[in-house]
């Protein structure tokens, strides 16, 4: 079983830094968990924790229902990924795909036919007595990859494996990942800030915010119901718009010349709210049916994608959007555009909190 347990993981460097806050978390075996964050919010501190490589100052770690929290790293039974591959040089792939084997005196016919079956699955088997330096940096991480499955873990972990290689590289590594970790059905913990990488790969994700996590859940529900303005932002790209807004008395959000109607709900919410805005919800007045506004906004940038274009729009009194269009438009920075936002799929949340309060 390689269940992970995170029972108030904590952990606090001499000089009284929290890095990491009580953590909670279980991943299932079999699990594809993903810690996505931004630099310094205690992502990768917490993966070293769970190898070993970090002391916890407080709470405790099981990894497949043991406390391994005062057990030395290598008998944990995790495998670790990293993002400079540590490949040794003057091995062959075949002697790199097999040398943790062989320091735990596996039979060599055993060994070898172990680092056969893991090079067929990872496409490697014609490289095997090439060297890393022969190897281009994708060969080269699926190698890193391959000398972890090998060893047959409870769990791999992976530090953001991916970041030394280009985009397109990134894209289809990232499939290879996927694919590998259903293959070989092991618990992987996947440490990344790129937002993309974890909606993309985790069966579920926890976003972390200086030292502790935000959210928990299912890609999917972390963008459609972020839990709060810091999850709302992080997740997605481009960003959800979040602007504050005042209740104006009545059952409407106000600033400045803006008015979004709340409905029924109205009554039960505070009087400063953040209203947040994804781009898709944000769409040009021309287009039409079911839009509140217009509202009215200057170009600041124009994203153009091919099949979708992002325009960044200051409206009035600072609040800025984000709106989509579908293919491509001839936009000039600087000129007014009119736009309206989407009567459904509107996030509120508390003002004074940030926490989310509900949907409109």
């Amino acid at each position: 079983m390689g269940e992970i347990r995170l029972d108030g993981a904590t952990k606090v460097y001499p000089n009284g830094v929290r890095a990491v806050d009580a953590v909670e978390l279980t991943i299932e075996d079999g699990e594809f968990m993903v810690l996505v964050g931004p630099s310094g919010c205690g992502k990768s501190t917490l993966l070293r924790m769970i190898a070993g490589l970090e002391h916890v100052t407080e709470g405790r770690i099981l990894i497949g229902g043991n406390d391994v929290t005062s057990i030395q790293p290598r008998l944990r039974d995790i495998a670790m990924v990293f993002q400079d591959y540590a490949l040794y040089p003057q091995m062959t792939v075949r002697e790199n795909l097999g040398f943790g084997l062989k320091l735990r005196r596996v039979p060599k016919a055993q060994r070898e036919a172990r680092v056969v079956e893991v090079a067929k699955i990872l496409g490697l088997e014609t490289l095997l007595d090439r060297k890393p330096g022969l190897l281009s940096g994708g060969q080269r991480q699926r190698v890193a990859m391959g000398r972890a499955v090998v060893r047959q873990p409870a769990a791999f972990l992976m530090d953001e494996p991916l970041s030394n290689l280009d985009a397109k590289l990134r894209a289809q590594t990232r499939g290879e990942i996927r694919r590998l970790q259903r293959e070989v059905n092991t618990t992987t913990v996947y440490v990344t800030h790129d937002q993309v990488e974890a909606m993309t790969m985790g069966d579920r994700i926890a976003v972390m915010s200086e030292g502790r996590i935000e959210q928990v859940g299912a890609p999917d529900t972390v963008y459609s119901s972020p839990a709060n303005t810091f999850v709302a932002e992080f997740i997605g790209s481009p960003a959800m718009a979040l602007v504050e807004m005042s209740r104006g008395g009545g059952d409407t959000l106000v600033r400045g010349a803006l008015r979004f109607p709340l409905g029924d709900c109205a009554a039960s919410l505070p009087e400063t709210l953040v209203l947040g805005v994804r781009p898709e919800l944000c769409r040009l007045w021309a287009d039409g049916a079911d839009l509140v506004g217009p509202f009215n906004g200057t170009v600041e940038y124009v994203e153009s994608l091919g099949r979708e274009t992002f325009i960044g729009v200051a409206a009035e009194d600072g609040a800025r959007f984000v709106v989509e269009v579908e293919g491509s438009v001839r936009v000039t920075i600087g000129e007014t555009m009119r736009f309206g936002l989407a009567r459904r799929g509107i996030h509120l949340f508390d003002g004074t909190t940030g926490a989310a309060i509900t949907t409109v």
